[in-house]
């Protein structure tokens, strides 16, 4: 008799992110463009400065976000390693993650073509919390699926879990706040955080090897 399968190997799901956080990474720098300049040599190279300086906004937006989402890339694989298996309610966190971390070119070109203006960035700040926030909660699914597990050793899930469903989403707010002081404070926030992160990361390491 055929009966319904109700676990699966993580080998796909891992492919699958590993897929799209790619596509993501490759995504951010489309928005970076070769200036088109024409004249005279030394008119062309003042022309090209200045068409540079334009971009420097959508430079400023790839590189936080590469860095943000290849930590979140990191982090993602750290909670996949800890599984053995998976079913369906995890593959739907797990594409809840996707869904968002997918959604950061936007924010980013959101910034880019409108030279920081506070709504793209609250935008980019929102994406990202809402990304912290889904990436925590599948921590948290790996960290109460005991069936699903590697081990019993639930400590770096559940640092995942509290840093990106708690710190995170604070940071985000953070973010948004700093825009009423200034546009440029909130990418500042953003920059920081993943210092913060491993300076966290590197501390939760320590304490383990203590115990």
């Amino acid at each position: 008799m055929w009966t319904p399968r109700t676990t699966y190997g993580v080998e796909r799901l891992g492919a699958l992110s590993d897929g799209v956080f790619s596509i993501v990474l490759t995504l951010l720098v489309l928005d970076l463009k070769v200036p088109k300049v024409v004249g005279i040599p030394h008119a062309q190279q003042r022309e090209l400065v200045v068409a540079l300086r334009e971009q420097i906004p959508s430079f400023i937006a790839w590189i936080i976000s590469f860095v943000l989402v290849a930590r979140f890339w990191v982090a993602h694989h750290a909670i996949v390693a800890g599984l053995k298996r998976c079913h369906a309610g995890t593959m739907a966190w797990n594409f809840f993650v996707l869904a968002v971390v997918s959604l950061v070119p936007f924010g980013a070109s959101l910034i880019g073509g409108y030279e920081f203006d506070p709504f793209a960035v609250g935008i980019f700040s929102a994406i990202f919390g809402t990304a912290g926030l889904a990436l925590g909660m599948f921590a948290r699914h790996a960290a109460g699926e005991t069936q699903l597990r590697n081990n019993n050793d639930i400590g770096d899930l559940r640092f995942h879990w509290r840093y990106h469903a708690t710190i995170l989403p604070l940071v985000a707010l953070a973010a948004v706040l700093g825009l009423l002081v200034d546009d440029i404070l909130a990418l500042i926030v953003w920059t920081a955080e993943p210092f913060v992160a491993l300076w966290l990361a590197i501390r939760h390491r320590q304490r383990k090897k203590e115990e």
